[in-house]
Formats: C-alpha cells, structure tokens, sequence
C-alpha cells in the first residue's frame, strides 16, 4: 500500500443526484480494489483558473488515500471511463516523519547536561573535612611560630 493523492474535476453540468453517484461509485471502486481513503474533501463548486474540456467551472473533489500501487492504472481506467469527471490527477504522497516540537532539541540539550551533572555528583562527592579546634590551634601557633 502507498499513500496517493487523488483531485477530481467533475462537469459543472450535473444534478446533486448524479454528483453523489459518481463520488459513491468511486468510493466504491476503491474499497473493492482493497484501497482506503484516509480524508476526503467533499465536492465543492470552484472556478477554474482556465478551461478544462470547454468548462469555466467545475465541482472539485480530493482524496487522500492507501492503494495498491499496481492497481492505479485500474482506478485511472476507472476515472477516465466516467464521462462526468473532466479533469484528474493521481500522484503518490511521501509521508514525512513528523516534526518534532519547538525548542526540543534545547530541551534535550538540558536534560543531558543535568544528567551529567548528577553523575559527576554522585561519583564524587563533597568530602567534608572535619577540624578540631585544638589542632587547628596547634597549626595557627606552628605557622606562627609561636610555641
């Protein structure tokens, strides 16, 4: 299976009758050639920037969807067949790995060097050395020279 995606144009010159048909039949077709629509944009009346097949106008119509990739020819057939759909494209989408999140790599950065730091802590921690008044005394008087 690979993700496609799949615009239609169909004939501005149709009933809602025979646009629910086309889009159901083609909803169809691709559930019985093991395929499955994962979104769709519904039919919408748009303009079209220059004329396709003689029409200003069309209904347009989108799906993103998982086919068999050696079926596609078999759903172009299919579109090309049906004489309300005047215009069509099919290409295959490349799925990006998602994004990751604002200022997660500075996160990531943060929780490494606190790691760090309590790794450093832990292997070596604070000795403290006690000192006795009296011997501490003893030393100031060495130093001194005061005995």
């Amino acid at each position: 299976m690979k993700l496609y995606e799949l615009t239609l144009l169909i004939s501005p010159n149709v009933s809602e009758e025979e646009l629910s048909k086309t889009i159901q039949d083609l909803r169809v077709f691709i559930s019985d050639s093991q395929g499955e629509i994962k979104t769709e944009i519904s039919a919408m009346p748009i303009k079209l920037d220059y004329p396709v097949n003689g029409f200003s106008t069309a209904y347009m119509a989108s799906f993103d969807l998982n086919f068999i990739p050696e079926k596609v020819i078999d759903l172009m057939k299919f579109i090309e067949n049906d004489k309300l759909i005047i215009n069509h494209i099919i290409f295959a989408k490349k799925i990006s790995p998602p994004r990751p999140e604002r200022g997660a790599f500075r996160k990531k950065a943060i929780e490494k060097a606190e790691e760090t730091i309590a790794q450093v802590e832990e292997e070596q921690p604070i000795k403290e050395k006690k000192v006795e008044l009296e011997s501490l005394g003893q030393k100031l008087d060495e130093i001194l020279g005061e005995e």
